[in-house]
């Protein structure tokens, strides 16, 4: 299963705020959702549709739900959001994780 990311919406509008670094930078704000059934290594996520840009990074805005700390593996390639409990000891696999929502910035190289 993977973790699913939808753009959120605030206010009703849809803005974009834009760098001036290799031709501007997108950030979008989203909500991730993770899996049913935690991967172990990190749940893949599905970016937002219809972006057509290179991701660049993932910045979760909260990563402690009071039980658990998530964290984005780093990767622009395969990104997966990786969930550890007590300890530091990653979730084990299968756990359903599919009542966590993770509001997330998601950095897009622009247009």
């Amino acid at each position: 299963m993977t973790a699913t990311a939808a753009p959120t919406n605030v206010g009703g509008l849809y803005e974009t705020v834009r760098g001036y670094s290799r031709g501007g930078i997108t950030c979008v704000p989203g909500t991730i959702t993770m899996s049913g059934s935690y991967t172990t290594g990190g749940d893949p996520v599905t970016l937002p549709k219809g972006r057509g840009m290179k991701l660049r990074g993932i910045q979760l805005l909260v990563r402690y739900d009071g039980t658990r700390l998530y964290e984005w593996n780093g990767s622009i390639t395969a990104p997966t959001i990786k969930a550890w409990s007590a300890l530091g000891t990653e979730v084990t696999a299968a756990t359903s994780l599919s009542a966590v929502q993770l509001p997330a910035i998601f950095w897009f190289d622009g247009p």
